[in-house]
């Protein structure tokens, strides 16, 4: 049995010299491309619609506003994206992509590990023992930001295994993992930004100038299936979401299924594993 966890006081850090404006909050299965720096867009992508569950795990998206006395007004409810989404900070520096690391990382003991560290996603690198890649065509809708200090905002109620049988023989301890994960962005008072999708919708940051309130933007891909026992994980391998790096078929001996530790009465199968992972 792993030792009894010990975690020091974790607080966000602002990378710059101002306050997070925006926080925009993935939820479910998700596919995401995260790079660090300032060169590129990081992006996080819904399975696409035609493939199989695609359409269980649409993405909702809600959109708040946060006054600075915290009352929080709902301004797009339950908008089933059925496009692009894009939040562009439009001036100073522009593209900030940042992932919250502490200085150590125990996945398997927990030990001193902020819960808030980016590593607790699932890094496609890191799970398979030959070079994968995600086919991005595979996505959709994507929502994209060229700023963001990216965290994990909630972890899995278990501890899991890692097998490379669907029945979960030969497990091989894994430990939790995200199955939320957070951008803030961070933004000077000169600063404006901009959220647009495909289908012409268009919100401006701050719509007022001079305002100061917060908004929070939640793409929620979580399952609506009523199959709560079965993970989708598996649906990577299946649609060919994640491949070999020379566009193959992930051999069977090289894919990965999650089991968790301890069997629960609601969920006698693999849970839902949301895949808050990616290669970049």
């Amino acid at each position: 049995m792993p030792s009894k966890s010990t975690r020091t006081s974790f607080v966000i850090t602002p990378p710059f010299d101002c306050p997070d404006r925006i926080r925009v909050i993935f939820k479910g299965f998700t596919i995401t491309h995260i790079p660090e720096g300032m060169e590129e867009r990081a992006w996080v992508g819904a399975i696409h619609p035609t493939l199989s569950q695609g359409l269980c795990h649409r993405p909702i998206v809600h959109i708040y506003k946060i006054s600075q006395a915290d009352e929080s007004t709902e301004i797009v409810s339950s908008q089933i994206a059925t496009t692009d989404f894009e939040l562009t900070v439009e001036s100073g520096t522009q593209t900030r992509i940042i992932h919250l690391k502490g200085t150590v990382f125990h996945r398997d003991t927990e030990i001193n590990t902020d819960l808030r560290d980016f590593r607790w996603f699932v890094d496609f690198h890191d799970l398979h023992q030959v070079p994968v890649k995600v086919n991005p065509d595979k996505l959709f809708p994507k929502f994209y930001l060229n700023r963001g200090h990216f965290h994990t905002s909630k972890l899995s109620d278990v501890r899991m295994n890692i097998s490379h049988s669907p029945d979960g023989t030969d497990p091989v301890p894994f430990g939790r993992l995200a199955t939320e994960v957070t951008a803030r962005v961070f933004m000077e008072d000169n600063e404006t930004a901009v959220l647009r999708n495909g289908a012409g919708y268009v919100l401006n940051i701050p719509e007022n100038p001079g305002e100061r309130h917060r908004y929070e933007i939640v793409f929620d891909c979580t399952c609506r299936s009523t199959d709560e026992t079965t993970s989708d994980f598996n649906l990577i391998y299946n649609d060919e979401i994640v491949v070999q790096q020379d566009g193959t078929h992930v051999p069977p001996e090289q894919q990965v299924f999650f089991v968790p530790e301890e069997r629960h009465e609601l969920r006698t199968l693999n849970p839902e594993v949301y895949c808050h992972g990616g290669t970049g």
